[in-house]
């Protein structure tokens, strides 16, 4: 390798067997190498199925330059910045806490765009400091956390999207109160755009953190006031959570050779008529008299 390459050239070394030696000669040209690394990493940055084929000595070459890439790094967090996602990534990468303010400004900035608003809400769920609990917070119960760009046919599947990752970032706080707020976040949003997956998620952090800390008597309290201020919302849930359970249940006979537990069909086909697009009412009819005695036992 040519000690004399320039850093462009380097850089597209770090795709090959030299990698090693051309991270070293970058590493040593310093603030030097800045701007050719921003742009690699802007070019060199896929969404969570195609993440692992990111080149890992990018982010670390930036992250050694120190004081300057990080402010690089914030300034793309602006609005205007199409690099909003892998600057969030590298920041979480990072683990610098000072990146906490300038997250929570993108989180809350109306006209960050959504795909980067995900990214910027996971890094602060990596962080999980307590002065970005109420903003998040706030976000969650925000109407809409949309653009102006967004298109109206799409506002309610990115709003779900944006709140689902927001209630699971609160979650890992293990701070059993905000289940009441994140039920009712959720219910103006349909099961078919990931409400499923994220209260399964949220709950299953909420109680596992409460039982870490020693609260379980906590978690119990305010899961008693959610149904109690939610009862369409806790219902839909349970009803997830058993056709979830029956779902698994089914998969691991299936994987053994054995017909499916005919309840398990049962729950499987009737919790959730028609696919995830539960008749609410009819979930509040199972979850009251049906299935109670087996949730209360579970």
């Amino acid at each position: 390798m040519d000690q004399n390459s320039s850093i462009s050239e380097l850089i597209k070394m770090l795709w090959s067997r030299e990698a090693p030696r051309a991270a070293e000669v970058i590493r040593n040209s310093g603030v030097e190498a800045l701007p050719d690394l921003m742009e690699v990493l802007r070019k060199d940055d896929f969404g969570s199925e195609m993440s692992g084929y990111e080149n890992g000595y990018i982010r670390d070459l930036i992250i050694d330059i120190g004081e300057p890439a990080f402010q690089e790094l914030v300034r793309a967090l602006q609005p205007e910045s199409d690099m909003i996602r892998a600057a969030a990534k590298t920041l979480k990468k990072w683990g610098d806490k000072q990146a906490v303010d300038y997250l929570i400004s993108a989180m809350l900035n109306e006209n960050v765009e959504v795909n980067g608003k995900i990214y910027v809400i996971r890094a602060l769920e990596y962080f999980t400091e307590p002065k970005a609990f109420q903003p998040l917070q706030i976000f969650i119960n925000n109407e809409d956390n949309c653009g102006a760009s967004i298109k109206d046919d799409k506002r309610t599947e990115f709003n779900c999207y944006l709140k689902s990752a927001a209630a699971c970032a609160l979650a890992k706080y293990g701070d059993a109160s905000i289940m009441p707020a994140i039920f009712k976040a959720f219910s103006h949003v349909y099961p078919e755009y990931g409400t499923r997956e994220s209260l399964e998620l949220v709950i299953k952090t909420l109680r596992d953190k409460c039982i870490e800390n020693g609260r379980e008597a906590e978690f119990a309290h305010y899961w008693n006031q959610t149904e109690i201020l939610c009862p369409i919302m806790t219902a839909l849930y349970e009803a997830f959570k058993l056709q979830s359970e029956a779902s698994s249940r089914m998969l691991s006979n299936a994987r053994k050779g054995l017909d499916p537990d005919p309840n398990d069909v049962i729950n499987l086909n009737n919790n959730i008529p028609d696919g995830y697009k539960l008749n609410l009412e009819e979930a509040i009819m199972y979850y009251k008299t049906r299935y109670k005695k087996n949730i209360k036992a579970g």
